[in-house]
């Protein structure tokens, strides 16, 4: 069974390595850290409600968007810090995706 499965999907049995660039590993830190705080602010709501405090458990969730917002600034100082001069970011994306691709197709033939 497990040589089938590798030879189905050979995505799960090969281990690569990907060079993200500067703006996708802080994109992906701005998403999981706002992720994690409307996990909390659900929670704190929660709580709240099961209190039976609506009041409070309502308002929680207005922090929402504060968070993303707060979060969002964050991220795009940190990109401005860490901008490098010379190559665009975009043609960096273009072409690990088209490195990534092609190591792909190779590795199913």
């Amino acid at each position: 069974m497990d040589g089938y499965f590798s030879k189905l999907l050979p995505c799960f049995t090969k281990k690569g390595h990907f060079n993200f660039t500067q703006y996708e590993l802080g994109f992906t830190k701005k998403e999981k850290s706002g992720a994690f705080c409307n996990a909390i602010i659900g929670l704190l709501a929660w709580v709240f409600a099961w209190f039976h405090q609506q009041v409070f458990a309502s308002l929680c969730y207005i922090l929402i968007p504060v968070v993303m917002i707060i979060n969002d600034k964050r991220f795009r100082h940190n990109l401005a810090i860490n901008k490098t001069p010379g190559e665009t970011q975009s043609r960096r994306i273009a072409s690990n995706a088209i490195q990534y691709n092609n190591r792909v197709l190779c590795s199913l033939e």
